[in-house]
């Protein structure tokens, strides 16, 4: 009573790899009834058709999701776009600093710019108070 309701259970897991586990299964009950006598070897070769039959079901319940080949394939695609990712915001991250090096650097250029600018306006009032004066006296 209890092996009808596995074929059923079986049905109802769907776990990637699932079938390539259920094969290895098969490869060892077939080398393990090799060795037996023939009248148990008869037995372990029925018993591979009834998770055949719940082998098709899942088959059928998995259509609406990922073989394990595609599962990989994407968990790659991922990596890879994680680690371009990574790569990139540190780019950005290096980028950004060197701007703000270089927008810091103007600033204080412009800053000195300016004081330059007024020191050389001032030395021009001075010099130009100078010549009236030196032409005033002679």
């Amino acid at each position: 009573s209890s092996s009808p309701q596995w074929p059923a259970l079986r049905s109802t897991i769907s776990i990637p790899g699932a079938t390539a586990m259920l094969e290895a299964s098969k490869a060892k009950v077939s080398i393990q009834s090799s060795s037996r006598d023939k009248s148990l070897s008869q037995q372990p070769q029925q018993q591979p058709q009834q998770p055949q039959a719940a082998q098709s079901q899942p088959a059928g319940a998995l259509q609406g999701q990922m073989s394990l080949q595609e599962a990989q394939q994407t968990n790659a695609v991922m990596s890879n776009l994680l680690h371009q990712n990574g790569h990139l915001t540190v780019e950005l991250r290096s980028r950004d600093r060197a701007l703000m090096q270089l927008k810091a650097a103007l600033v204080q250029e412009t800053s000195v710019r300016q004081k330059v600018e007024e020191k050389a306006a001032q030395l021009e009032r001075t010099l130009l108070l100078r010549e009236a004066d030196c032409s005033f006296m002679l």
